[in-house]
């Protein structure tokens, strides 16, 4: 693997180049912010990478905005990287031809990614798959695509978390409350948004393990780590791993 050392939040946050991107949401104010909200789940994929991805592997980023982790790829691990994907602000397509990582429109939710088959030594796919419906057919695209051999990363928020049990304990569902019912905007009120609100669906480990078994991955391992986890939740993670928010996933097609 790379002989990359590994980091902490500080030299991520020092180090990663910023292109200013209005983002559209409740709770996102600008790019530093969104950077600042997800520091801790970047720092765990960047120590991630740092194990699993070789100098000169060809890797597919799926997903890619806003292009922090594609540009950490292809910075500190391969400059052979390509990003695949539908971008919700146009200005992510000019901010990949600024970092010279080539990048693909695809909807990878209705459409095949237009690639040969085993073209890719590494796909990574963070934070994706809670938003995608046909869930069953992206991860069989993603094994197709890779080489024989060729691993997948990716990361998802836990529905198993221990937030979600205390919640469920209490009658509350897991989307709950991000739902403002006293908002006529499209998408705020109840009915308007998935059970998981900004989610389709969420998963555990074992439905993981289920679908990306079924897609033809083998050698599973999965890593639990706190990214946005209050301290109550981080000091019992410490006692029961499975508590925490973020699932990492490490497999390997055959």
């Amino acid at each position: 693997m790379n002989s990359v050392k590994r980091i902490y939040i500080s030299e991520i946050t020092a180090e990663l180049p910023y292109y200013p991107i209005k983002y559209e949401g409740k709770y996102i104010k600008d790019e530093d912010h969104y950077f600042s909200i997800h520091a801790k789940r970047y720092l765990h994929t960047y120590n991630l990478l740092s194990d699993v991805i070789n100098k000169g592997d060809c890797v597919l980023d799926i997903g890619g905005e806003p292009g922090h982790i594609t540009n950490m790829i292809r910075r500190d691990f391969s400059e052979y990287v390509h990003v695949a994907g539908l971008w919700q602000n146009a200005l992510i397509d000019s901010r990949f031809k600024e970092l010279s990582i080539k990048a693909f429109n695809c909807d990878i939710d209705n459409e095949s990614l237009p690639f040969n088959d085993d073209s890719y030594d590494v796909v990574t796919f963070f934070e994706v798959v809670e938003h995608m419906v046909n869930v069953p057919q992206v991860l069989r695209e993603i094994h197709r695509i890779l080489k024989p051999g060729g691993r997948v990363i990716l990361s998802t928020p836990n529905a198993a978390k221990l937030k979600n049990r205390i919640r469920a304990v209490f009658g509350k569902g897991i989307g709950w409350p991000n739902v403002n019912r006293n908002e006529n905007e499209s998408g705020q009120g109840f009915f308007d948004l998935p059970f998981y609100a900004r989610h389709y669906k969420e998963y555990t480990a074992k439905e993981l393990d289920y679908l990306l078994a079924n897609a033809g991955f083998q050698s599973a391992k999965f890593i639990y780590k706190n990214s946005y986890a209050k301290s109550y939740t981080r000091a019992l993670s410490k006692f029961n791993s499975r508590f925490s928010d973020t699932i990492f996933y490490l497999g390997t097609k055959a």
